[in-house]
């Protein structure tokens, strides 16, 4: 889908911190919730194409059938479910979590940011070479993904500030048995996306970093590629299937080493 260009308030406000707050009754869950403020204005200047859905079991098939990629998972060990409960062990990767049954439209998971950049190199190489011209898929960037999961609303969700229509929207911790859904399952939101909240979290390109205070516009933010000592935690956005409602939100971040497959999945866009 063709997102437009425009600006928005990325992060947490202090009033939706309070608000949360008073819902989510952790004290670690509020500090989580105080990694997406300090709250700032971000404008995007370009359009940009992106994935409507998750990249699924299929697409990522033809990726491994052409390309004989072995994911990190695959190496070590991956997240399957064993007797009704989630275990990470070897064996469990992509193409298998255990007692789940998968289907082609599954998104695919078990996925670290490493797997997820190789799947985007492979498809812009094939595709520049069935095209004759240059292709580049990539992750979004945190910006680009959040702009795109708001749609255009600055509530805490796409759809609003009612948890409870959550389950219309998204797979989470009420509707899913604790199981990804095949993709577009749940509704779409304003730009014609679905499964941006729930199913399974999506890897995007940006090191994971506190977001810096400022009364400036931010152009076109990509954050950090690594840190001083050279390796540097990654971003996960949208949260997944076993979530609760605030950890479901337009906002919400994780860091994630870029090597673990936890909750991996991906979305693409294109350049051209």
């Amino acid at each position: 889908m063709l997102i437009p260009p425009g600006e928005f308030t990325m992060g947490t406000t202090e009033a939706e911190f309070e608000r949360l707050a008073a819902l989510i009754p952790n004290a670690d869950e509020h500090a989580h919730v105080r990694n997406e403020m300090p709250s700032h204005r971000v404008r995007l200047e370009r359009p940009f194409w992106i994935g409507q859905s998750e990249v699924t079991i299929a697409q990522f098939r033809q990726f491994v059938d052409d390309s004989g990629y072995i994911t990190e998972a695959e190496k070590t060990s991956g997240y399957g479910v064993v007797d009704g409960q989630w275990e990470q062990r070897p064996g469990f990767h992509w193409n298998n979590t255990g007692e789940q049954s998968l289907t082609e439209k599954h998104p695919a998971s078990n996925l670290s940011w490493n797997d997820a950049n190789a799947f985007c190199e492979w498809l812009s190489q094939r595709e520049t070479k069935q095209q004759r011209r240059p292709v580049a898929y990539r992750l979004p960037t945190e910006a680009e993904w959040e702009f795109a999961c708001r749609a255009g609303t600055d509530s805490l969700w796409p759809f609003g500030t009612d948890p409870a229509l959550l389950t219309e929207h998204a797979v989470t911790s009420s509707n899913s048995n604790y199981r990804h859904s095949p993709v577009m399952s749940k509704k779409w939101n304003r730009f014609g996306l679905f499964d941006m909240l729930g199913n399974e979290s999506e890897w995007c390109s940006d090191g994971f970093a506190p977001y810096e205070s400022t009364t400036n516009v931010v152009m076109n933010p990509t954050g950090p590629r690594q840190s001083q000592t050279g390796s540097i935690d990654r971003v996960q956005r949208g949260g997944s299937f076993g979530f609760q409602p605030h950890r479901q939100r337009s906002a919400f971040r994780e860091a994630r080493s870029p090597s673990s497959p936890q909750h991996g999945s991906l979305r693409v866009v294109r350049d051209e």
